[in-house]
C-alpha cells in the first residue's frame, strides 16, 4: 500500500491550488457509473495531488505523494507504448461536441470510465483489465482513494 504525507499544513488556500506549483505530471478523470461520479485528480511534478469531486459540493482534497511512490507513477507513465496516446482535439471542436451533448439524451453507463491525461496527449474510454493500462490504473486509483478517505462525507 502506498504511504502518503499528510495534506498541505493547515487547510488548502487559493494560494496552495496551482499558483507557483510546477508543471502537472498527469491529470486521472473517473466519471458514469451508477452513481454518476466525476473525479478528478491531478499530480503535478512536485508530487503534490488534487483531487476535485466535481459530483459533490465541496472544496478539493490536497495531499502530497512521498518521493518512491510518485517515482513508481513517473515509471508506469513512461513504461504506457507511444501507441495507446491520442492527441487532444482542439478546444473548439471540444466545445462544439459538448454543445451537441447537451442536446441528446443519453443513458448513464452503467460502469465508471476514465481518461488520463499528460500534456497534449490522452487516452480516453480503457478499461482497468486493459494489461497496457492495469498498473497505472491501479496505483492512480489508490491515490485517488487514499485522498477520498483523507476527507470524509
Amino acid at each position: 500500500m502506498a504511504r502518503y504525507r499528510p495534506a498541505f499544513e493547515g487547510e488548502s488556500s487559493p494560494g496552495d491550488e496551482g499558483g507557483g506549483r510546477p508543471g502537472v505530471l498527469v491529470r486521472y478523470r473517473v466519471f458514469g457509473g451508477p452513481v454518476a461520479v466525476d473525479q478528478r485528480l491531478t499530480v503535478f511534478e512536485d508530487g503534490a495531488v488534487q483531487l476535485d469531486e466535481r459530483h459533490r459540493s465541496r472544496d478539493p482534497t490536497w495531499l502530497r505523494l512521498r518521493a518512491p511512490e510518485l517515482d513508481r507513477l513517473r515509471a508506469a507513465l513512461e513504461e504506457l507504448p507511444e501507441r495507446r496516446w491520442s492527441m487532444l482535439a482542439r478546444p473548439r471542436l471540444i466545445r462544439a461536441k459538448n454543445l451537441f451533448n447537451l442536446f441528446r439524451t443519453v443513458p448513464m453507463p452503467s460502469v465508471a470510465h476514465f481518461q488520463l491525461k499528460r500534456g497534449g496527449r490522452a487516452i480516453v474510454g480503457g478499461t482497468a483489465k486493459d494489461p497496457d493500462l492495469a498498473a497505472l490504473v491501479e496505483l492512480l486509483d489508490s491515490v485517488r482513494v487514499h485522498a477520498v478517505r483523507a476527507r470524509p462525507r
